[in-house]
């Protein structure tokens, strides 16, 4: 099976070498895979990439995504795809419309906030009790999300909902309740790793979009901003939770990376995992996407046909 052919290595080129992709630094080959069993090119910070690699990636569909050396997302290389014309013209429709995008909007919080519930269930298993007084309180802001009429009342109730979650979020990984979300930079271990998956989920949301034919930069709750993969973040409410933060949950609760010595801190006053760190990190979220990357493309498929036919979307809800 495909997978993703992570460059980490600094300084490193990624070369084509016939029907192979080959990764070198200083006149060693790093890696040397088949293009056949390359789904996709994830490259962090500064890593060159030669012409005919590119154009080989590119006529291969295989999508290429660049993250800089602080794990954010940067952008991706998309293949050309089928620009489905009368599909952008209903999605930009959808956009001016205030209450069609509050309606799309709205269904994309509901469910973020319904993971959050589910979360925090199961990584506490029967334990959940403890939490009953904040899951409640996630579920009374949800209840609450069809009374909004304005984006700026929904993005009250989701600020809300993510402080207590991640309150809990927190507590379950520390023991203390005080655990803030940090980003940009992300102040803590934690944090750093909680930022670098989001990064790399924005991307799988970006490609799947793009490859249903909708302009990423259009969403209906993140608000269009110059460079920003708008549409692709509206995706990935859904998939914050059950998909990066159990990552980060089971690492921390197996003891697989050392929050103490498998971070280094940064000039701005942040956190970085080191390389180490980060190969765990990939190895685990690899795994869990084998599960959650066709969920991710069947949901923009169905965001697609609602966008489309005007209709209800259908978000992802944790069982």
């Amino acid at each position: 099976m495909a997978g993703t052919l992570y460059i980490l290595e600094q300084g490193a080129v990624l070369r084509k070498q016939g029907e192979r992709l080959t990764v070198e630094k200083e006149g060693q080959v790093l890696v040397d895979v088949p293009l056949a069993s390359v789904a996709r090119v994830v490259i962090e910070g500064y890593v060159q990439v030669s012409t005919q690699a590119i154009c080989l990636l590119l006529e291969r569909g295989i999508a290429t995504v660049f993250l800089g050396t602080d794990g954010r997302f940067r952008g991706s290389l998309e293949p050309l795809r089928s620009v489905n014309a009368p599909l952008r013209l209903s999605q930009y429709k959808a956009h001016t419309d205030p209450n069609r995008s509050l309606e799309l909007a709205k269904e994309c919080i509901s469910a973020k906030m319904y993971n959050q519930v589910r979360v925090i269930q199961k990584a506490l298993y029967r334990r959940s009790s403890s939490f009953e007084e904040a899951l409640d309180e996630i579920r009374r802001l949800r209840s609450r999300i069809r009374l909004k009429t304005s984006m700026k009342g929904l993005m009250g109730l989701e600020g809300a909902a993510s402080s207590i979650y991640f309150n809990a979020f927190g507590s379950i990984l520390t023991g203390s309740r005080e655990f803030v979300r940090t980003r940009r930079p992300p102040k803590d271990p934690i944090n750093a790793m909680l930022s670098y998956g989001y990064a790399i989920l924005a991307s799988e949301c970006t490609s799947a979009l793009a490859i249903h034919g909708l302009d990423t930069h259009i969403g209906f709750y993140h608000g269009v901003k110059h460079g920003r993969p708008a549409l692709a973040l509206d995706l990935m409410e859904e998939f914050r939770h059950p998909f990066i933060d159990m990552v980060v949950l089971m690492l921390i609760s197996r003891r697989m990376v050392d929050l103490e010595t498998g971070f280094q801190p940064t000039p701005e006053g942040g956190f970085l995992m080191k390389p180490e760190t980060r190969k765990r990190f990939l190895a685990h979220y690899e795994t869990r996407a084998l599960h959650y990357r066709p969920i991710i493309r069947n949901q923009a498929e169905k965001l697609a046909k609602a966008i489309r036919d005007n209709t209800p979307y259908e978000p992802f809800l944790l069982e």
